[in-house]
């Protein structure tokens, strides 16, 4: 597997219907596309409807109570299947085809976007 997105939902509920959101806006847009979506939770029963769905991922993340904040973004590096990742939080969404975004970073071996404050 060569190109794929990754994102991380632990802890309450909400974050795990956050995390959905992201996937289905991902599968909405980028079926067609060789990106693959991984997705880490305490809570693989939540996403169990994704189980056939070749372009997605559901790893299982156990951490402590103290882990499940943003430090559990750590362990990603740790669990990644793709050869190039792009992390996204699980509160965005994708709203079009993501593949120029791999294009664009072709030959860095790691970037960030954002502005300087």
């Amino acid at each position: 597997m060569n190109q794929g997105i990754i994102t991380i939902a632990v802890g309450k509920p909400y974050y795990l219907k956050l995390a959905e959101n992201l996937l289905k806006s991902f599968l909405l847009w980028n079926i067609t596309n060789e990106i693959h979506f991984l997705l880490i939770t305490d809570n693989t029963t939540f996403f169990n409807k994704y189980d056939d769905n070749s372009k997605v991922s559901i790893q299982q993340i156990n951490l402590s109570e103290t882990d499940k904040s943003f430090t559990s973004k750590f362990k990603l590096f740790e669990m990644a299947i793709a050869t190039h990742n792009l992390f996204i939080d699980c509160d965005c969404l994708i709203y079009k085809d993501i593949s120029y975004i791999f294009e664009a970073f072709k030959g860095s071996s790691f970037s960030a976007i954002g502005n300087d404050i």
